[in-house]
């Protein structure tokens, strides 16, 4: 079984002042095998441990590892300072930093997840598809999953499931309620060149509750630490980042032509020209 960790960038509100202030609305999953779960989990626990050791006694939110909040501190070290918040990070001395991040990037080395990004460009959306589909959400959704399906059957035969994991969030789960998940995806599979067999994939996500299940919320981490290097990529057309250079052996290929555009990293809908990615 495949297990797809699903994190967000941005938001899928298409107020006026949403559109201005996220053009966007990225969801970003990292896909593993059933039986690294636990493993993974101990690794990067252990991770934590040795470079944010004040996490013991504090909330878990202090020393959540993001990629928003990684970006801040190394900007504040650029800038000769140290970190005050979150909590967890402060006083993180800047070889200690470094170190952390090395050993993220090494974890993802080891344990070779798939990457998959879904980028809504929410104007384009407006303006390209028909009212049922006015959810950013709901289109990403409907994408990624569309991905889970063909990795599952080109790439290992249909003998694998793929089972979302998320965190909680009440207007995704009305879009599953209403029906309107349901009509979203198969309107993506009607337009598509290639349509995925979706009963490979479990229709609903597994909503994570971070207070009862504390092992798929530290693996999530991985998965917002990945998507922040390459949501911000996409978001400023900015692809020589360090960090996305470490992950980018990770985002999935197409089983044919072997990019990542439509694959790996999909923006929707499709522009007339894809960005040019130096590792695709």
């Amino acid at each position: 079984m495949l297990l797809f960790y699903v994190d967000e960038m941005g938001n899928a509100s298409i107020s006026s002042n949403s559109l201005a202030v996220h053009p966007y609305f990225i969801l970003g999953a990292m896909a593993i095998h059933d039986t690294e779960r636990m493993s993974l989990y101990r690794a990067l626990r252990d991770v934590k441990n040795r470079y944010l050791p004040a996490r013991r006694g504090m909330p878990w939110g202090d020393t959540e590892i993001k990629g928003r909040y990684l970006d801040q501190t190394v900007r504040l070290h650029e800038q000769g300072r140290r970190p005050s918040e979150p909590k967890g990070y402060a006083g993180l001395s800047a070889d200690d930093l470094r170190k952390l991040l090395d050993s993220l990037s090494n974890l993802i080395h080891g344990f070779r997840p798939v990457f998959y990004f879904v980028a809504v460009d929410k104007q384009a959306m407006l303006r390209n598809y028909s009212e049922e589909m006015h959810s950013p959400a709901g289109l990403a959704y409907a994408y990624l999953q569309q991905r889970a399906a063909l990795l599952v059957d080109k790439v290992y035969g249909g003998d694998e499931c793929a089972v979302f994991l998320a965190d909680e969030h009440n207007q995704h789960e009305g879009l599953y309620r209403s029906g309107k998940m349901a009509q979203t995806r198969e309107s993506v599979q009607t337009r598509s060149p290639q349509p995925a067999k979706m009963d490979l994939v479990l229709e609903k996500p597994i909503w994570l509750n971070r207070e009862e299940m504390p092992v798929d919320r530290e693996i999530t981490q991985l998965t917002d630490f990945a998507l922040y290097q390459a949501g911000s990529a996409i978001i400023r057309n900015q692809w020589s980042g360090r960090l996305l250079q470490r992950i980018s052996p990770y985002i999935a290929r197409h089983w044919s032509t072997g990019s990542v555009r439509n694959s790996g990293i999909t923006i929707v809908p499709r522009p007339s020209r894809y960005p040019k990615f130096p590792f695709a």
